[in-house]
């Protein structure tokens, strides 16, 4: 496979995640302003579209980072890491490439939100274990998106934390 393609479909495996996530994002707040219970949660989030978008877009992410480590960063954990700071630098200004080693923590809290999504039970007894694991996935895929997207999918990012900040305070109030 040539170097543009692998880079090609690492860059679209990683987008599709962020997108896929984007909109279960919206879906799920959409349905926690319109449907809160007493204590503020999702009445089911084991069901329906959310966990659909959820589901495959952690699916996609789990595709994404394998295929980034063999195809664009030739198997080497230090060639990632180093890629990862080079970007971040060219964009942000930091010399950091944690980043690289956070997809792992990110891929690790999406599957924990997923599986304690999927009993109603589970979800109403951990539902703060739920949202500290999605925001720090929002957190990420926001910061991927800014850092390794295209310029206009930056803007898209900060639009996206806005709108999802304003109906979450929103609903809080």
């Amino acid at each position: 496979m040539s170097e543009e393609l692998a880079e090609l479909v690492a860059d679209w495996t990683g987008r599709m995640a962020a997108v896929l996530f984007a909109a279960e994002g919206f879906y799920q707040f959409g349905r926690w302003v319109g449907q809160k219970g007493a204590q503020g949660e999702c009445e089911s989030a084991g069901k329906g579209k959310m966990v659909v978008f959820s589901l495959f877009g952690f699916l996609v992410l789990t595709l994404h980072i394998p295929l980034a480590i063999v195809l664009v960063h030739a198997g080497s954990h230090d060639v990632g890491y180093q890629a990862t700071a080079d970007r971040t630098l060219a964009v942000t200004g930091i010399d950091w490439g944690g980043g690289y080693y956070l997809n792992f923590v990110t891929w690790a809290a999406w599957g924990v939100e997923l599986g304690l999504g999927s009993s109603a039970g589970l979800a109403r007894r951990t539902g703060w274990l739920r949202r500290c694991c999605w925001w720090w996935v929002a957190s990420m895929m926001f910061c991927s998106t800014v850092v390794f997207g295209p310029w206009g999918w930056g803007v898209l990012g900060v639009g996206y934390g806005a709108v999802l900040a304003a109906v979450y305070w929103r609903g809080r109030g």
